[in-house]
């Protein structure tokens, strides 16, 4: 060191080491001043990720140039913390436009939780360098697709006395081997499921009701590689990251009902299967469902005269809620019955014998009994 030179306004300037294909950093002190001892210490500031050399280039000293000289690399740097939005997710209807409790429900098209994470400094500014995934000696993206499994879906509507569960998916990254800072993260494989809180439904509590989702990123998924986190009121403790509340479908509580059928063993006998739900006081016909497929009917329990074999049942496609079912007639002297059996998912589904579980529902076809006169309080004949 020379002690006795002295020179104000050296200029410093950043050189971008790596990623090759990055953005060069500014510095937050760009001139330094020698006024003693022949040297300065820089208490500097750097706005980019990645790693950097520094030159300082004097000016004219006494007549004579001073060649510029250069710092060997500095970093890697890392981002001060990350900005974190939502798409404003939207659910998809389970059922023609509503869905069922216990029926699991998707997102809607193009509408599944998309979550943008940004890297920045301590400005709050974008670092572009945050990228180059999977880039050999340029990957300064720290996110793992594993990281993004903390997340937690949870019911905000009201008064709802069932729990929601979710089926989280794959998870798929894009937009992180650009240098642009922001990478997104969706959730589109998830699914979502309201579940019954009981085998019956409660009065008022199950009517049908708005769903009210909340999407939650723990803060341990919002952290990277390096212990860069998700910190927005920039206390130094990384933070978990609420959505949006997820909507778009209204939650009913849903059953299947069929009706008993009776008539001659030489005719058709007809029932109907209708799809119910509970409005908060009674169970009402699902006249828009038009979606529910076509539902397993199982025939047994044949009695008398009657035999597997000599009815067969048909059904047609579900029409303002109910699909119709015809047994075909068995025949003379076939008289007899036969239980139907819907075998049907936990969403249509109902306590019908009270004993505390969920069973399918049923009905009992009868041939070979008649409707008969109708009954008569009293008769009188004038003479």
């Amino acid at each position: 060191i020379t002690p006795n030179f002295q020179m104000n306004n050296i200029s410093l300037t950043p050189n971008l080491v790596a990623p090759s294909a990055g953005t060069n950093a500014s510095l937050g002190t760009s001139t330094a001043d020698i006024t003693t001892n022949g040297n300065v210490t820089v208490t500097q500031t750097v706005s980019e990720v990645g790693a950097f050399s520094i030159t300082a280039t004097p000016g004219s000293y006494l007549g004579q140039s001073i060649p510029a000289a250069t710092s060997s690399t500095i970093g890697r740097f890392t981002p001060h913390r990350f900005l974190v939005a939502d798409n404003s997710p939207m659910l998809d209807d389970g059922t023609c436009d509503f869905t069922y409790q216990d029926q699991a429900t998707v997102f809607a098209p193009g509408l599944a939780p998309e979550i943008t994470i940004t890297a920045l400094n301590s400005n709050g500014d974008v670092t572009q360098n945050y990228g180059g995934n999977g880039i050999a000696n340029n990957n300064f993206w720290k996110f793992a697709a594993a990281d993004y499994s903390g997340r937690v879906y949870a019911n905000q509507a009201s008064p709802y006395p069932g729990t929601i569960s979710a089926a989280l998916g794959v998870t798929t990254t894009a937009d992180n081997s650009d240098y642009d800072g922001r990478h997104t993260v969706s959730f589109d494989s998830d699914s979502i499921t309201h579940g019954k809180a009981g085998v019956v439904p409660q009065t008022t509590n199950d009517a049908p009701f708005n769903a009210e989702v909340l999407l939650t990123l723990l803060a341990s998924s919002l952290t990277d590689s390096d212990g860069i986190n998700y910190d927005p009121d920039t206390n130094g403790s990384a933070d978990d990251y609420a959505s949006s509340t997820i909507d778009g479908t209204s939650i009913r509580w849903g059953r299947w009902f069929v009706d008993n059928g009776f008539g001659s063993e030489l005719q058709a006998v007809s029932l109907n299967a209708t799809a119910q739900y509970y409005d908060g006081a009674q169970f009402v016909t699902a006249t828009t469902d038009n979606c529910t497929p076509a539902i397993t009917v199982t025939l047994s329990n044949f009695t008398d005269n009657l035999a597997s074999g000599e009815t067969v049942l048909s059904q047609s496609a579900i029409t303002s809620g109910t699909i119709p079912l015809s047994l075909s007639a068995p025949g003379a002297n076939n008289t007899g019955s036969v239980l139907l059996t819907l075998t049907t998912p936990s969403w249509l589904q109902y306590d019908y014998d009270g004993d505390g579980s969920l069973d399918d529902a049923q009905a009992t076809a009868t041939f070979g009994i008649y409707e008969g006169r109708r009954p008569i309080i009293i008769r009188r004949q004038t003479y």
